[in-house]
């Protein structure tokens, strides 16, 4: 009965029971989807179900402590340093520096010599240039480069003087560059 429900022929029904023969070959294809639908593999609705945890907000109030020690030490002025030290063999003398000006920083010119991206050129340029310029050096570093510069020129006049001035000393690739300088006390 249930094999002419299926359509085979009088002839397979007459031959024992073989795979082969009761699931042709192309229901061997078939025969893993069956297997994973029927497992529950195969069906899927779709939707997507992520747990969801609770999250939790934390907040933290140092107030909140109650550490009363930690309060009353930081209630009390700090200790006063001692004004003066004393000089002796073994100590070095202290020097006040409240009183000493710091220096401003302005728009300016100094006069670029020298730039590379290897530090230890640049320094080795400055150290020379020491030897034959008087006035103040400086090291600058711009990514990627370290620029040797020269002086603190508060006009464009005056960076003028100073390019014509060191480029008779040598440095005949020098040039004016507009940047931050440092302005000298009382000047």
């Amino acid at each position: 009965m249930l094999f002419n429900n299926l359509g085979f022929t009088q002839q397979q029904r007459s031959k024992p029971f073989c795979f082969p023969t009761f699931f042709p070959i192309p229901g061997l294809f078939l025969l893993p989807v069956v297997v994973l639908f029927s497992l529950g593999m195969g069906g899927c609705t779709g939707r997507t179900v992520i747990s969801q945890k609770p999250v939790l907000e934390e907040q933290f109030n140092p107030l909140s402590l109650q550490d009363d020690d930690i309060w009353e030490e930081l209630k009390q002025p700090a200790p006063a340093a001692p004004e003066t030290t004393l000089a002796g063999p073994n100590r070095q003398a202290v020097t006040d520096t409240s009183q000493i000006e710091q220096p401003q920083y302005i728009q300016g010119f100094r006069i670029q010599i020298f730039a590379s991206p290897d530090r230890q050129m640049a320094l080795e340029v400055k150290q020379r240039a020491e030897l034959f310029l008087e006035e103040d050096l400086y090291l600058e570093f711009e990514a990627p480069y370290y620029k040797v510069r020269v002086g603190d020129c508060l006009s464009f006049a005056e960076a003028e003087t100073l390019l014509k001035k060191i480029r008779k000393k040598g440095y005949s690739d020098a040039f004016r560059v507009r940047t931050t300088i440092k302005l000298q006390p009382g000047g």
